[in-house]
């Protein structure tokens, strides 16, 4: 097959979404598959496949964008978030006309937006298919909610931004032969909400090289006492991952123990304001902020205790690492994390933005050095079980041929 994989976001890009294409296109390409990668350049805000010379820019199609969404009823306000995204789908649309998708056996997007927009344009025999590695209209409530530019949740459902993405996620549903879900979580909400059918949808994890994780992984955890133990983070510092919660815990916390140090590592737009809360706290000299990095490994070989505590959250490979790393990992129920861990077993899970019982699953992790160190290994055993990329690939490779054939049989 020759497939191409289409992002309407930033590849590559750090983050789980990144490692995930990455990890899959080497091995659909060892299996004989083409693949090319459509995605935005995050240097030149152009679209591109990976690889090739960037052929449509949004300079030379400025007036031609601009034209067309001065048609769109009701009117889009000038530079708004709306206006933005319309502008950047209507360059990714002529990006991908001008490469031709005829070429192509099957179209594979990334987010829910690329799968509209491609899904528009398709060649007729060309399948769509999608995964949905976030619920988008989630997190646009959690993004204007973060803004407070309404004052009440109700507000926000009934406003022109939410409407514009659920537009946006119900065309993309709609113009999709298949998706993929990780979560039952993400499966019940495209059935109930958005009425799916259940026969377009394939529910499969994600997977991981584990042989080579593993052999990268060296946890350095011990049963000393007197060491101070290390919590670890790594993600976005974005509103949507929940991290205020964490220092808000971190902050109870240290009221009855300082033998402790937090790390949260990433970069992003709240940055500053979680250092800020910190300081408030009197907790700065306790939770240190690395930035980004290129060696996960180096953070969590020293950890011994992950946190998840995003308002929501699918299947973050952030936790598939920290499990394999032998990290008991502590996440929120929100959305699919809590079918990510065994509760008791391999992982706790807490009530979302409940930063008083975190702190209490905290500190009986920190004071039961046998408990937490068991909790890992169970973590280790269940995710070399569960997070197979051999798996995976098989399931992607059966669910194209499945779209292909989807579209045969119309």
């Amino acid at each position: 097959m020759k497939i191409l994989v289409v992002s309407y976001n930033p590849l590559p890009f750090p983050g789980g979404i990144w490692t995930f294409v990455s990890r899959l296109t080497d091995r659909l390409r060892e299996a004989g598959h083409t693949v090319d990668i459509l995605a935005l350049n995050q240097q030149t805000l152009n679209y591109r496949i990976i690889g090739q010379p960037e052929a449509v820019t949004e300079e030379v199609f400025r007036n031609d964008i601009a034209a067309r969404l001065s048609q769109e009823v009701p009117p889009l306000p000038p530079y708004s978030f709306m206006y933005n995204t319309e502008s950047m789908c209507c360059l990714l649309e002529m990006t991908a006309a001008h490469y031709g998708l005829e070429q192509y056996d099957v179209i594979y997007a990334q987010d829910i937006i690329s799968a509209g927009v491609l899904g528009k344009i398709r060649p007729p025999a060309v399948p769509v298919v999608t995964s949905l590695h976030g619920y988008l209209l989630g997190e646009i409530f959690y993004y204007l909610k973060s803004t407070g530019k309404y004052p009440s949740d109700d507000e926000i459902h009934h406003s022109a931004e939410y409407a514009y993405f659920n537009g946006l996620e119900e065309k993309g549903y709609a113009l999709s032969q298949k998706i993929h879900v990780q979560s039952f979580w993400m499966r019940d909400i495209l059935t109930t909400h958005s009425h799916v059918p259940t026969a377009k949808i394939a529910l499969f994890s994600y997977g991981m090289d584990i042989d080579a994780f593993l052999s990268a992984a060296t946890p350095q955890h011990s049963n000393d006492s007197s060491r101070k133990k290390i919590i670890l983070y790594t993600g976005r510092l974005v509103y949507l991952k929940g991290i205020s919660t964490l220092i808000e815990a971190l902050g109870i916390l240290s009221k009855v123990s300082t033998n402790w140090e937090c790390w949260i590592v990433g970069d992003g737009e709240r940055k500053n304001s979680l250092q800020e809360q910190c300081k408030i706290l009197g907790i700065e000299n306790l939770v240190v902020f690395p930035g980004v990095t290129s060696d996960i490994h180096s953070y969590l070989n020293k950890a011994d205790i992950f946190v998840m505590p995003s308002l929501q959250d699918t299947q973050p490979h952030a936790v598939m690492e920290a499990q394999l790393s032998s990290l008991p990992v502590v996440v929120s129920d929100a959305a699919g994390l809590p079918e990510m861990v065994s509760q008791g077993n391999n992982g706790l899970v807490f009530p979302v933005e409940n930063s008083s019982v975190l702190s209490s699953l905290l500190l009986s992790l920190l004071t039961d050095d046998e408990g937490r160190i068991l909790m890992g290994q169970n973590a280790r055993e269940w995710a070399k079980q569960k997070w197979s990329l051999d798996v995976m690939v098989s399931n992607f490779q059966t669910l194209f041929g499945e779209a292909v054939q989807s579209l045969q049989h119309e």
